[in-house]
């Protein structure tokens, strides 16, 4: 089993932050991202049972694609001077993940623009399947 030995280098600097500013962030960034994804999701549900506006939640899920390339970021710099290639590997495949979820968010922009004037039963099961769709890349891209 491999040892990882973190340098005083890497205790005090990074590319000009500080090691402890770039574990705060980075945690910070995690933290937010989970409220946030949370507070979008629920929302988004209960939308479609309230017949109203989608956008919030659509909002929280761009929120949370741009902290995780925030993340992203921030685990590539604790992690390089560790093991450079992995760092790197954990900064594209949060990337690839934060692509995924933003792509996953077009049935959503769907479902707000369907939804623009009055709710029927029609347009509610319309934004419903769009919902799903959402709901099924953004699992896709969670696996």
């Amino acid at each position: 089993m491999e040892v990882l030995y973190v340098s005083k280098d890497l205790q005090n600097n990074v590319n000009g932050f500080s090691m402890r500013v770039s574990f705060i962030l980075t945690g910070l960034g995690l933290l937010l991202m989970a409220i946030f994804a949370g507070v979008a999701n629920s929302y988004i549900n209960k939308t479609l049972l309230a017949n109203s506006d989608i956008r919030l939640g659509l909002l929280g899920f761009i929120l949370v694609v741009i902290l995780d390339v925030i993340v992203a970021w921030g685990l590539y710099l604790i992690l390089k001077s560790a093991n450079h290639e992995l760092a790197l590997l954990v900064f594209v495949l949060r990337l690839v993940y934060a692509s995924i979820l933003a792509c996953s968010l077009m049935p959503l922009i769907q479902a707000m623009n369907i939804s623009n004037g009055a709710i029927t039963a029609e347009i509610n099961t319309e934004m419903f399947v769009q919902v799903n769709l959402f709901t099924n890349y953004w699992n896709m891209g969670l696996i």
